[in-house]
This record gives C-alpha cells, structure tokens and sequence, in this order.
C-alpha cells in the first residue's frame, strides 16, 4: 500500500524531505510497503482522500494543481476561501442595512399617512 500511494507524489528523498526524516527510513519503508499509520494517511490526504482528516471531508480532495475540489468538482483557490469569509460579512453588514431601510420605510409611510389625515 505504501509503494502505491508513494508513486507519483514523492521520490524517496522528496517524501523524507517533507517529513524531516532519513531517506533510509523512507527506504526501509518502501522495501517493507509498510510505513506509519500517520504517514499512510498523509499520503492518501495528498491523493486527495480528505476524508481522513475528518469525516465531514468525504468527498472532497485537494488536486496536483494545489486547488480544493468539491464532491461535485468545483474548484477552489486560498483566495476563493478567504474571499468566502469577506462576503459573509457583507452580506450579514447588506442585511442590517435592509433592516433599518425597512424600519425607516414604515416610519416615513406612518408619518405620510399622519400628515395626509392632517391636511383633510
């Protein structure tokens, strides 16, 4: 299982470069197609199953081009994410002011009304 999630991802040397260890061990595990749990599921996380991390990311994976991808295949860059938070904000700041236009709404036609029953 190790040797099929290693092959294409990292060299011997790329995956201990990532994970600050010996190349020998890298080796050792490779001989053995046997690695640590941990690092097993990194590399299926790195193949896209981030399901591992937790559950609630069945489906959703992280392609070779460094984009997260929906279970329906929508792609989304760090800039998307972000850009996400900023428009919650807007839309919660675009819903107040809805709020308060209604309320002044209601007052004005209240005070038209008032003002037209005072004329007759």
């Amino acid at each position: 299982m190790f040797r099929e999630l290693l092959l294409g991802l990292y060299t011997v040397q790329g995956l201990a470069d990532r994970l600050r260890i010996s190349s020998r061990t890298v080796r050792r595990w490779y001989a053995k197609n046997k690695a640590p749990h941990t690092v097993i599921e990194l590399l299926q996380c790195l193949h896209g199953d981030l399901s591992k991390i937790h559950p609630d990311w069945h489906g959703w994976s992280i392609g070779r081009d460094g984009l997260l991808y929906t279970p329906d295949g929508k792609p989304f860059d760090p800039g998307h994410i972000q850009a996400i938070i900023y428009q919650r904000q807007l839309v919660r700041h675009l819903s107040q002011q809805v709020k308060q236009l209604n309320r002044e709404k209601k007052e004005f036609k209240f005070m038209t009304q008032a003002a037209n029953e005072y004329r007759y």
